[in-house]
């Protein structure tokens, strides 16, 4: 909030989640805090990754808290993409590698009692990981481009209806697009992904 932008370095009070890369991490505006899950630490079973979900409050003085579903959900991960689904108050993950690369998707309801809900479409993108993914809240969609896989860089876009996410559907947008790439990150307005 000012002109020019300023960094500010933050001391959390609580403790905090373990040093870590390749996390998820979205804004939650209805509880005004960040949501962190996963992440590839060297250290922890399985697979040297985790799933395990922690908050930074941004009211006041920031705290963090470590979130535990009521339900069990997606494997520990790293290099995943998530959004933050406002229509239904809730963090959605896609893919990622645990080590294995993954073509699944998970909903982790922020609103009440946290749990987790697999989304399980029946046509899926090929698994990756380091993929971009936003939220399209004037389709209530999501929007899924890139990746790789050890094998492909990939360079398609798909979509998927959350009203009914029964299956995604590969788009072929119109026009000279970005070429195969995986490690981006894009974020959308009213109108578009960039």
């Amino acid at each position: 909030q000012t002109d020019p932008a300023t960094w500010s370095q933050l001391s959390p009070s609580g403790d905090a989640p373990a040093a870590r890369a390749g996390h998820v991490a979205v804004y939650d505006p209805n509880d005004h805090r960040m949501v962190v899950f996963g992440g590839y630490d060297g250290v922890s079973d399985p697979a040297l990754r985790r799933n395990d979900v922690w908050a930074l409050s941004l009211d006041g003085s920031p705290a963090w808290t470590n979130i535990t579903p009521a339900v069990d959900g997606p494997s520990a991960r790293s290099s995943a993409a998530a959004v933050y689904d406002s229509q239904r108050d809730r963090m959605v993950v896609v893919g990622g590698t645990d080590p294995s690369f993954l073509d699944d998707a998970w909903a982790l309801d922020l609103g009440g009692t946290p749990a987790w809900s697999a989304i399980n479409a029946s046509t899926r993108p090929a698994a990756r990981e380091e993929h971009s993914l936003v939220y399209d809240a004037a389709s209530d969609r999501l929007i899924l481009f890139g990746g790789y896989d050890a094998e492909y860089y990939y360079g398609d876009t798909w979509s998927l209806a959350l009203a009914n996410p029964s299956a995604w559907s590969e788009q072929h947008p119109a026009g000279l697009g970005p070429g195969p790439r995986w490690g981006q990150i894009a974020v959308n307005n009213a109108t578009d992904m960039f």
